[in-house]
């Protein structure tokens, strides 16, 4: 990740709106790149599983549900993530990793049981007995 951070800082040596812009589009395209990944994923499982699921309703109720569980979950931990990195790397810096340490213990804690809630609440949405009344 420090490699980043010394690509980024050439492109906004460069004092220019070019260099701005580069900079912000290389920035956006490796923040967003494991979410682009995921959908990514997602569509491709949808188009393999089309011609295999026999009601084809399944399967965009699958990529529907994944889909929200994801962005239900970048929502509720987002910024915390956000401030946990920003803590632990100033941390880091100080060279005082036992406040991280306790630090990502909680974070991890956290953002584990509100992934386990949304989860949880989206996968009861969309059980089988309810997919079977909407086909109905």
């Amino acid at each position: 990740m420090a490699g980043i951070g010394f690509e980024l800082r050439k492109l906004l040596k460069k004092d220019t709106l070019v260099g701005l812009l580069q900079a912000y589009t290389f920035a956006g395209i490796i923040g967003s790149g494991p979410w682009v990944l995921s959908i990514l994923g997602i569509l491709i499982i949808g188009l393999l599983s089309s011609t295999v699921v026999v009601p084809s309703f399944l399967v965009t109720q699958f990529q529907t549900s994944v889909t929200y569980l994801i962005a239900i979950s970048l929502i509720l931990t987002g910024g915390l993530q956000l401030g946990f990195t920003r803590f632990v790397s100033d941390r880091l810096f100080e060279k005082r990793t036992k406040s991280s340490r306790r630090t990502s213990t909680g974070s991890f804690c956290w953002s584990s049981s509100s992934r386990r809630s949304s989860a949880s609440s989206g996968c009861s949405c969309c059980s089988p007995e309810q997919g079977s009344s909407i086909a109905s």
